[in-house]
């Protein structure tokens, strides 16, 4: 049986678009920038509207958001499992 298909949103982040796409049968995170470049592939141990959240937090933090802050905010709440 195939895996369902993923969640996914576009996220702006420090004026770059940033694709993010969670299995949730698996978990498997991951974030690509607009030509497909991996940025980011984790593990997220929690639910979507979880991941939402943490990425709408670090989005309203103010000047200075990029893609680091974005990162280390979801290290931080998945484990830091990379």
């Amino acid at each position: 049986m195939s895996e369902p298909k993923p969640y996914t949103a576009v996220l702006v982040v420090g004026g770059n678009a940033v694709l993010v796409s969670m299995t949730a049968a698996s978990g498997a995170l991951r974030l690509t920038d607009v030509s497909g470049v991996c940025l980011l592939e984790t593990r997220w141990n929690d639910s979507w509207d979880a991941l939402m959240a943490a990425a709408n937090e670090v989005a309203h933090q103010g000047p200075g958001d990029d893609m680091g802050a974005l990162v280390n905010a979801l290290l931080a709440r998945s484990g830091g499992a990379r």
